[in-house]
């Protein structure tokens, strides 16, 4: 006997093309009914059996998309709905988002195959998406996910693209950021005075690699925002973008062409290598072999004996590659300290005196990001920066009964959001001694608490009251009328270990060793090195270093040999 079943899945599924899935799942199993998106995830009514509708729900969840994660999902009878046919739904959200928002993805193997296609459509289209690649959180203005909530609503499909979209035979069935060559986004080349360089996108993009190859930096605008890019093996410009970038010795990032060169240049475990080919597509710290001689190593990594590498994440930066075939130095699209830019304006105004030329694109940027940073020791992988790729979500952390704001520290800034049963984790702001990553954080601060609906009733702030962070996050915390909580730095990072590692609640007793630098203690000296017990829920100082004398006030922090001196 047939009955109308709700199923909800819940998790990273929406822009991951689980719609469609369940579309074509549908067919298979002569179901009729809907999906659509809403607040909670997917929800999908149905017509079977309860025994057929037991099925369809095992087949989705053991043959859901590749990219999503479902973390629960729940089926019920509802009362009887006649359905006609199976159907995609335009979604509703009627209440507050709860749900993980879904990351950027990088570039899949069949969008790379049709951009070097010469007979595809898009080929040599530097923006080529599909259901299971391409920007999301980046060009994302509101939830649930879908093409009007996004920056790429303000270019309109074409015949062909709109096909696709409504084919559920298509691959791009339903993909919110579908668009080619005829309708979609435009490059634009120019030199740091405005001359405009013409052609089409394949044109500009061997224009642009030419540049490179000839000793030119080019600040190139990717899908998550600016990157400064020149040629890996040419010291005078590496030093040249250095000095302008007034960064003399920090490591640059390295964007290699394919997998093939990074193994021929490096040491590259199975572990590693599934990092650096992930959808992710994350800058890997890698061990170089002492046969490399296609790279000025100590130019990009002064005094270092590993580099950081990333393959491309979008379709234009592989057309770039392709057309390259070298390594290149690409580098986030700012002065040293600010954060990453993505409007033109602003790269204009900022990048001017940085760089020869700029490869803009009229896609708009909401979320600006970094790339996300890996290190692996052993099989243990390290997250150096978590940024484009694996923001904004922090899946399976400890749920609360609050809405929580955590403002994290003065340095290497990000802030946590909990406004509902997930967990939200800005991308990588940078050092709060800006005033350009300080006025980044707050802006996306009230876009996190726009896209919410909903201020946080409390407000976490480390115990240093100069923080930055901590000074907005008091003033936050008085506005939104909120409980404001400070929390001694290295506690902080105790209890991150304690919450990785699901601790909270263990009955034994645990030591717990944090080595990092200085912090402003409980006692309102300073601390640095301590040791401390947890058990029963609370935290204790069990031992730590004599106090010494304090000289210089924050130079001390700087410069280890002053506390030497001391």
């Amino acid at each position: 006997m047939q009955k109308t079943f709700e199923i909800t899945i819940s998790g990273q599924v929406q822009g991951v093309g689980f719609r469609p899935f369940v579309f074509k799942l549908a067919k298979e199993f002569a179901v009729k009914g809907t999906v659509c998106n809403n607040q909670d995830g997917v929800l999908i009514n149905c017509n079977l059996s309860a025994k057929k509708a037991q099925r369809f729900l095992e087949r989705i969840l053991n043959d859901a998309p590749e990219i999503s994660v479902i973390q629960s999902h729940s089926i019920s009878e509802i009362s009887f709905q006649e359905f006609k046919d199976f159907k995609i739904v335009p979604s509703e959200s009627k209440q507050q988002v709860n749900i993980p928002l879904t990351p950027d993805f990088a570039i899949c193997e069949s969008c790379r195959e049709e951009i070097r296609d010469t007979t595809n459509r898009r080929y040599a289209y530097a923006f080529t998406t599909c259901t299971n690649c391409g920007p999301r959180f980046s060009v994302t203005t509101q939830f649930p996910f879908e093409r009007k909530n996004t920056t790429v609503d303000a270019f309109k499909m074409c015949v062909s693209c709109q096909e696709e979209y409504t084919n559920p035979d298509d691959r791009r069935f339903h993909s919110q950021t579908n668009s080619c060559g005829d309708c979609g986004i435009k490059l634009e080349l120019q030199d740091y005075d405005g001359k405009q360089f013409y052609g089409d996108q394949r044109m500009l993009i061997e224009k642009a690699s030419d540049l490179i190859r000839k000793g030119s930096i080019l600040a190139l605008k990717n899908t998550n925002g600016y990157l400064l890019c020149c040629d890996a093996n040419n010291k005078t410009t590496i030093q040249r973008l250095r000095e302008k970038k007034q960064r003399p010795a920090k490591p640059f990032a390295l964007l290699y062409p394919s997998l093939d060169k990074i193994k021929k240049d490096f040491n590259l475990s199975s572990i590693e290598e599934n990092a650096v080919t992930s959808s992710v597509a994350p800058i890997v710290i890698l061990n170089p072999k002492e046969s490399i001689d296609n790279l000025e190593k100590e130019s990009i990594a002064p005094g270092l004996d590993h580099l950081g590498v990333m393959l491309p994440s979008s379709a234009l930066l592989t057309l770039l590659m392709d057309e390259l075939d070298i390594p290149i130095i690409a580098t986030s699209g700012n002065m040293h300290g600010s954060p990453i830019i993505s409007k033109k304006i602003d790269a204009i105004q900022k990048l001017a005196g940085l760089t020869d030329y700029f490869l803009h694109h009229d896609l708009g940027i909401s979320f600006p990001q970094d790339d996300s940073v890996f290190r692996f020791v052993g099989e243990q992988q390290l997250t150096l920066r978590r940024s484009r790729g694996l923001a904004p979500n922090y899946l399976n952390a400890r749920k609360s009964d609050d809405k929580i704001l955590a403002m994290g520290a003065h340095l290497k800034s990000t802030f946590t959001f909990v406004p509902n049963f997930h967990t939200y984790v800005s991308p990588y702001f940078g050092n709060l001694d800006s005033y350009d990553v300080l006025e980044r954080l707050q802006d996306n601060l009230k876009q996190f608490i726009e896209l919410f609906q909903t201020p946080p009733n409390v407000v976490l702030v480390d115990e240093h009251p100069q923080y930055q962070s901590s000074i907005l996050g008091r003033e936050l915390a008085e506005t939104w009328s909120a409980e404001l909580v400070s929390v001694q730095h290295h506690k902080a990072h105790l209890a991150s270990v304690l919450g990785e590692h699901g601790l909270f609640a263990s009955e034994e007793k645990i030591l717990g060793v944090v080595w990092d630098g200085t912090g402003l203690g409980e006692d309102e000296m300073i601390w640095g090195g301590e040791f401390f017990t947890y058990q029963n829920r609370a935290m204790e100082r069990f031992l730590y270093f004599e106090y010494y004398d304090w000289l210089a006030a924050d130079k001390m922090a700087k410069e280890p040999r002053l506390s030497l001196l001391s």
